[in-house]
């Protein structure tokens, strides 16, 4: 490879005077050229001590013969080395004009909305990423202060859910060497998941769910009366607490319990809800939304606190179930109004348009790509149709990249039916 290499040398003994730019010879030898050529080096101001200067080296046709890897040395002699002594330094380096070379790559962690590639260098590089929705199209570069290294993790974030991204790899080693791999002939690419999606929702339709009430926990129209609203948020009906008005003095604790809600194979699990709420300062009352899953303890997700609540319209709430109702079969909600120490009161919850939200996983039998339930020769019409297509229907080891893998994965995954 053809390449430019620089020298400085800094001894302030050649620097006879402050008034003169001064100059010093040096030599350079290669591997392949052990005799060398002198090379002249030039002070870089006056009275600077440091003289730099550079040489050309290839294989042939430069100023030293030296090719990628070999010992290319720069060699001063010191007339004195402060002791009154001579000295010969030495300094040693070698070509590298070849840029890093890529390992194989694993994408991890994809979901719809982000993912990571795990990509290994053969040497020290700093790697970047671009992604873009169609090969060859624009590219996001990744925004990542990544250091130097030889395994790099590449976080992306921000993507859509159920899309195809493609991506390129670049590389640059120490000395500016550079590296691009799009996975030539076909492309890198992977694809998100699918994103949250409604998985149960009641009172939408203004119907009664038929949960289980305790005190004036009551579903229907509320009438309007000390605060409450006139109706439901969408239709007329509501679950409230008193529908006529306000909740009790000095009253206990009371609850509205919904049935068990199966959420299998549903996580990111989200509560949302349309809420009109009056309430006193939490120094006279109590409320409460709170989640189990299996009969277990409940957990309080929301509680009332700070000062009285007047409230002269509705108001979106939103909560996150993830630790307690992902993937479970049997999770219950409830509001609780209560306990209440105080002769003032409010008039208390008014729910409606109560809505579950998650991301909805993927099958528990991979291998049924046509999603019947069952495994038959239409399965296998199926992946080989998108193994040749290179649809990451097929990528059934879900690492982005379509190979022999995918092919042994659903092998096995078909032999081993469904559950």
């Amino acid at each position: 490879c053809l390449d430019t290499v620089g020298v400085t040398v800094r001894d302030c003994d050649l620097n006879t005077s402050p008034l003169t730019i001064e100059s010093v010879d040096i030599l350079v030898r290669s591997t392949r050229d052990p005799i060398g050529i002198p090379l002249a080096l030039t002070e870089t101001g006056l009275d600077t001590a440091v003289f730099t200067g550079s040489f050309t080296l290839a294989p042939t046709g430069a100023d030293l013969d030296a090719d990628e890897g070999d010992a290319v040395v720069a060699v001063y002699t010191d007339l004195d080395d402060g002791s009154g002594s001579s000295a010969v330094v030495n300094a040693l380096t070698r070509p590298d004009c070849t840029g890093p070379s890529f390992g194989t790559h694993d994408v991890i962690d994809i979901w719809y909305d982000a993912g990571s590639v795990l990509v290994q260098t053969d040497e020290l590089a700093r790697v970047r990423l671009e992604y873009g929705e169609t090969p060859g199209g624009p590219m996001t570069e990744l925004e990542l202060a990544h250091p130097a290294g030889t395994t790099h993790l590449l976080p992306i974030s921000g993507l859509s859910p159920e899309t195809t991204y493609y991506f390129v790899l670049h590389a640059e080693d120490s000395v500016g060497n550079m590296t691009t791999d799009d996975g030539s002939p076909s492309s890198f690419f992977f694809n998100t998941s699918n994103g949250p999606e409604t998985v149960h929702e009641f009172m939408i339709d203004d119907t009664n769910p038929g949960w289980s009430t305790t005190g004036l926990w009551e579903f229907g129209q509320p009438a309007g009366n000390s605060g409450d609203p006139d109706s439901g948020f969408t239709g007329f009906n509501v679950y409230g607490y008193n529908l006529n008005g306000k909740y009790e003095s000095n009253m206990g604790e009371e609850f509205l319990t919904s049935g068990s809600i199966d959420l299998s194979g549903v996580v990111e699990v989200r509560l949302d809800f349309e809420r009109w709420l009056g309430i006193e300062p939490d120094a006279f009352i109590e409320a409460e939304v709170q989640v189990r899953s299996g009969g277990g303890e409940w957990q309080t997700v929301w509680a009332h606190s700070g000062g009285r609540r007047s409230p002269d319209e509705w108001e979106h709430v939103t909560y996150e179930l993830f630790d307690i109702a992902d993937d479970q079969p049997d999770v219950q909600l409830r509001w609780t109004m209560g306990p209440g120490n105080h002769i003032s009161t409010e008039c208390g919850w008014n729910i409606d348009d109560i809505v579950i939200t998650g991301v909805v996983l993927a099958s528990s039998c991979p291998a049924d790509l046509d999603g019947n339930g069952s495994l038959n020769v239409d399965d296998i019409d199926v992946f080989v149709g998108a193994f040749l297509a290179s649809d990451l229907l097929a990528d059934l080891d879900a690492n982005g990249v379509l190979n022999v893998d995918d092919i042994d994965a659903f092998v096995q995954l078909f032999l081993g039916g469904c559950p």
